[in-house]
């Protein structure tokens, strides 16, 4: 176990929103007037009632995913060239500084340098996008990453910001499949006192094999405790002052729905973070296995019945002398409780296999067809796919694509609808 003193100024600030329709393959200059804003702005939900009592504490208050980041095979095909060439002019135009620049109908800051394998990195109000110099993926790693922000997946749901952003994305290029490189889960708690240093040490049960606790220097008030095992961390921590130190505090009482500071209550946060060894360990690789397991996986980390031994649970001491055996702490129980806000729960999944409906597909194919054609001005349905064809043929001979084929059925499962073609024209 460790301490650590942190300066209250050590928290970043959190992005705001925005969402605007769809241009496929555009990417534009946007005037210094239109850039995006970047300061704090509030989730748009019902205004929080200070007259509403909360009739019991603890309560839970909120519950749901703060982090996620998602990684993507991504084939750009002859959309790439053009993308690249105006993502280096616009990199170029002010070197060292951010360019404000629209992506497919969307406003991003291209920032001056890249990040981690990624050539090109563009902020926006939503998230984060990380595009690698490459049409297409390479081996095992993605080629597009993008990390929706805290104020995303709040207002609009996880699942509805994702899925908004895959289908913005699938019009600049196929999507062979996803992967989950992080996921935080977390549950806000409304206390009538502060969670103690002492309580939570005594009380808690884990996996993991050291702790560490973090002390505020300015007022030497505990704030949060740290239990990590790689790729896995657990913090509990103060929110209230988390959110007062990060200027965000008027739009967590607004997703909350409810203002602590006048009767003198107390929010604190527990938040896992799950890195993308853990999660495939758990069956969770892809962004459908997160979706159809999101409950089983909040189930696993806090121990909820049936789910088998927790990760981490927090516990009111007993005589036993057997740690597990205590009882579970009220605030624990409550934790527990909010399986059910994530999704049904049991075991985990593990090895979920690839869907074999290519229907997914299908629809990407649909709707590249269609922008590959208004590039070319074609408006005739026959003529826009005999030009795909002719394009495949010039890209890949009879030999490669049986090749390439023949791998992909390794990992595909074989489809259980039949292709069945339609009728030709005479």
């Amino acid at each position: 176990m460790s301490t650590t003193l942190i300066q209250p100024e050590n928290f970043p600030a959190a992005p705001g929103h925005r969402m605007s329709s769809i241009d496929p393959y555009s990417v534009t200059h946007t005037p210094q007037s239109a850039r995006i804003p970047q300061t704090h702005t509030s989730i748009p939900t019902a205004p929080p009632n200070s007259d509403k009592p909360v009739s019991a504490l603890p309560a839970a208050i909120l519950a749901g995913v703060d982090t996620l980041e998602i990684g993507l095979f991504v084939d750009f095909g002859y959309s790439w060239s053009s993308l690249r060439e105006h993502l280096l002019d616009y990199q170029m135009s002010a070197p060292g500084r951010e360019v404000p620049v629209k992506l497919g109908g969307q406003p991003f800051a291209l920032q001056p340098r890249g990040r981690s394998t990624a050539r090109f990195q563009l902020i926006g109000s939503d998230l984060t996008l990380l595009i690698a110099d490459n049409d297409a993926p390479r081996g095992h790693f993605p080629n597009v990453r993008f990390e929706l922000s805290s104020h995303a997946l709040w207002s609009q749901g996880w699942i509805r910001a994702a899925d908004r952003w895959l289908d913005w994305i699938q019009n600049l290029g196929m999507i062979d499949h996803t992967i989950i490189t992080r996921v935080d889960l977390c549950a806000d708690l409304l206390l009538s006192a502060p969670l103690a240093r002492q309580e939570l040490e005594d009380g808690m049960v884990t996996q993991a094999p050291t702790h560490q606790t973090i002390i505020n220097t300015r007022t030497g008030v505990f704030e949060t405790l740290v239990v990590a095992k790689n790729p896995l961390r657990l913090q509990i921590y103060d929110k209230l002052a988390e959110a007062s130190k990060r200027g965000s505090l008027a739009r967590w009482i607004s997703a909350w729905g409810w203002d602590p500071r006048p009767h003198q209550q107390h929010v604190w946060r527990v938040e896992f973070q799950l890195h993308r060894a853990k999660l495939k360990k758990q069956g969770v690789a892809t962004f459908e296995d997160l979706r159809a397991n999101i409950g089983a996986l909040w189930a696993y980390l806090t121990g909820t019945e049936g789910s088998g031994p927790a990760w981490f649970s927090l516990r009111t001491p007993s005589r036993n002398a057997q740690r597990t055996r205590w009882p579970l702490h009220p605030v624990w129980l409550l934790i527990q409780q909010q399986a059910g806000q994530f999704g049904a729960f049991g075991q985990l999944q593990r090895n979920v296999s690839v869907s074999a409906d290519p229907s997914q597909r299908i629809k990407q194919m649909d709707g590249l067809l269609k922008s590959c054609a208004a590039m070319y001005g074609i408006l005739n349905q026959e003529d826009a796919l005999a030009m795909m064809c002719d394009e495949i043929r010039r890209r890949t001979s009879p030999e490669a694509f049986k090749q390439d084929v023949t791998a992909r059925m390794l990992r595909f499962p074989h489809s259980s609808v039949p292709y069945v073609p339609l009728p030709r024209k005479s």
